[in-house]
Parts: C-alpha cells; sequence; structure tokens
C-alpha cells in the first residue's frame, strides 16, 4: 500500500543507487494509475507533488526535471523534516520560510567562501611583496634591480591593501573605518582591474583572456568591496 513511508524509502534506494532512475520512474507510474493513489493524493499533496515529480525525472519535455537534490528535498517532506508550499496555507506559509531560508545559506556560503578567497588574495599578495624587498630584483621592470628601501616604498602600498583586506568587513564597517575603507578598498578595485586589462594589452592577449586573469587579481578586489558593502548594510556577520 503506497504511503509517505513507502515513497520515502522508494527515493532512499534510488539516492542509494540500489534501483536505476527508469525503475524508480516505471514504479512511480504504476503506482500512479491505481485507482486508490487518486484519494491519497487527493488528501496527500506532498505525496501527490512527489510523485508527479518521479514521474518527471524521465521525462525530456518537462518545464523541470526534478534532480537529485530535488528528491532529497522530497524526502525530508515526506518524512517531515520539510514543508512543501502543497501543504495548505500553513505550509504554503512554512515554504516560503524554509526557501528564505535556503537562499539566505546559501548567500551565507557565498559570503564565506568570498571571504576565504579574499585572504588568500592578501595573503599571496603580501608574501610576493615581502619577498620582493628581500630580493629586490623578484620584481623588477627596471633595466636594474631597486635598492631594498626602493623596493619597500614601492610594496608599501600593497601591504597596506592586503592589511585592509585581511580585516574582517564587520569591523571595517563601523562609523570610523568605513569611509577609509571604502576608499582603500574601491582605489584596489580600480587598480587590480588596470593591472588585469594593462596585462592584456601589452601581451596582445583577446579581451576574453581577462576573464582568466581577473580571478587572481581583479575579482578578489572587487569580492572585498562587496563584502565591506554588504557588512556596512547590516548583513550578516562576514568575519569568517
Amino acid at each position: 500500500m503506497l504511503n509517505r513511508e513507502v515513497l520515502a524509502e522508494k527515493i532512499k534506494d534510488f539516492l542509494e543507487n540500489n534501483i536505476s532512475q527508469e525503475s524508480l520512474y516505471e514504479w512511480a507510474l504504476a503506482q500512479a494509475v491505481r485507482e486508490e493513489y487518486d484519494e491519497l493524493a487527493k488528501n496527500d499533496p506532498v505525496v501527490k507533488k512527489t510523485m508527479q515529480a518521479l514521474i518527471d525525472i524521465n521525462q525530456e519535455d518537462v518545464q523541470h526535471k526534478p534532480t537529485r537534490e530535488d528528491l532529497k528535498f522530497y524526502r525530508r517532506c515526506l518524512e517531515g523534516r520539510d514543508v512543501l508550499e502543497a501543504d495548505g496555507e500553513e505550509g504554503r506559509g512554512k515554504g516560503e520560510e524554509f526557501k528564505r531560508d535556503r537562499l539566505l545559506q546559501r548567500k551565507e556560503e557565498f559570503y564565506f567562501i568570498s571571504r576565504v578567497y579574499v585572504i588568500l588574495f592578501a595573503s599571496c599578495s603580501a608574501f610576493v611583496n615581502f619577498y620582493s624587498i628581500i630580493y629586490p630584483g623578484f620584481i623588477k621592470f627596471a633595466l636594474a634591480a631597486p635598492s631594498r628601501w626602493v623596493a619597500f616604498q614601492q610594496a608599501f602600498p600593497h601591504f597596506l591593501y592586503a592589511v585592509f583586506l585581511i580585516m574582517p568587513p564587520r569591523i571595517l564597517a563601523g562609523r570610523k573605518l568605513f569611509l577609509p575603507s571604502f576608499v582603500v578598498l574601491a582605489m584596489g578595485t580600480l587598480y587590480y582591474w588596470m593591472v588585469a586589462v594593462a596585462i592584456v594589452e601589452k601581451l596582445s592577449l583577446h579581451v576574453l583572456l581577462l576573464a582568466a586573469i581577473a580571478p587572481f587579481s581583479a575579482t578578489p578586489a572587487l569580492l572585498a568591496l562587496m563584502l565591506l558593502w554588504e557588512a556596512k548594510k547590516g548583513g550578516k556577520d562576514l568575519t569568517k
């Protein structure tokens, strides 16, 4: 007899690769044509929506072909761990709340990954510039290597910028630090975008290769500016 438990178990078997997608589709189709299914689907919208997903999973002409993640979600709904919009007025409200929570979670994950990306960029930049002071000939654009003092003067703005990048956006977004932080990060973003464009021009590269260069310079700089702005707006803790 078909019920939520049986349906959840069948999805579990599929997710654990115990049955094929074709077998899952054929089973769902066989269940859907039974007379007792109509009554069950009428009284339990979650079962109805889940069964439709199991049928759609083997179709190519549907508007949204369910993914494995979708089936995991349906399984949680069947087990009462999540709520579908189909669960009536209250369920729709909970469903919307769940969607907002998922969106917020993804946003926080994006912030976290961006923060790690920015810190790695700042650390690499600081290391390269420190190395250029120890060995002034490491980065040189003239015929003769600069002295250590000149190398330090050239590297200092990059050290300062790296400090701003590593500092938590929540702190930089404070009343006294926001304006200077915004100026520094905006100038850094502009500088690294100019560097990326200059590399493309000097090496006579195709403009599309800017997309390959930017992730190592302009992109993390832009992300740092974005994190600062989000922190200023009162977003989640972006210190991670």
